[in-house]
């Protein structure tokens, strides 16, 4: 691989713009990595159209891997100029996700949004989640120390997380960018009990929906 620029805001927190900081999900500390990826305007392009009116795609899902990822995405994806741009990228990040996590085979969904999926700050049960937004707005996040975990959840009593005070003001949530890929490290991740990465769904443009990808751990 190509070098990366890798650069740390927080403790919590590492990004950079090449593959090669995904591995660091395994730094102690660390609950939250970014691969900061240009807009490719063929994946744009066909993630707009899987999110079209004229289009009645939803949702896929299935388990994939890296040797049936291709033939799988190719049946179920609808047609289109661009739909082998995605395939190709949509099978790296499930070559990635598993070759990362020793994983055979990676529980992949790929779903059009018009709302947002889970509007509140939470973590994940999971030991580690991939997410990546191919257009529409990107995850929201809080640095550790600009979360007040104990306000989430139930214990929200129904407000909203601004009301609750899970965080001290909106200009501390973080957003990742369309297109880039993120790890979330889990509750369930073995020392990461009560530190899972804090994130939500983006709020919706009006009159744009959301193409998101998920990877999750599968046997």
């Amino acid at each position: 691989m190509a070098s990366s620029a890798i650069a740390c805001n927080v403790a919590n927190h590492l990004k950079g713009d090449t593959a090669d900081v995904l591995p660091l999900i395994y730094q102690d500390g660390i609950n939250l990595i970014q691969w900061q990826r240009p807009p490719n305007s063929a994946l744009r392009e066909y993630a707009h159209y899987l999110t079209s009116d004229s289009n009645h795609f939803s949702v896929f899902k299935s388990r994939l891997t890296p040797d049936s990822a291709a033939d799988i995405l190719q049946q179920e994806l609808p047609p289109h100029r661009h739909k082998q741009e995605l395939i190709d990228d949509l099978t790296l990040l499930v070559d990635m996700f598993c070759t990362l996590f020793e994983l055979p085979a990676a529980s992949a969904r790929l779903s059009v949004l018009d709302s947002a999926m889970c509007p509140k700050f939470h973590t994940d049960k999971v030991p580690c989640r991939l997410v990546s937004s191919f257009c529409g707005p990107g995850t929201e996040w809080l640095e550790n120390h600009q979360v007040r975990r104990h306000k989430m959840g139930h214990n929200s009593q129904g407000r909203s997380d601004k009301d609750a005070g899970v965080f001290i003001h909106p200009r501390v949530i973080q957003q990742v960018g369309t297109q880039d890929v993120v790890l979330l490290k889990g509750e369930a991740w073995e020392g990461n009990e009560q530190n899972g990465a804090v994130h939500r769904s983006p709020m919706p443009i009006a009159g744009e929906s959301r193409l998101l990808l998920t990877l999750d751990f599968s046997d």
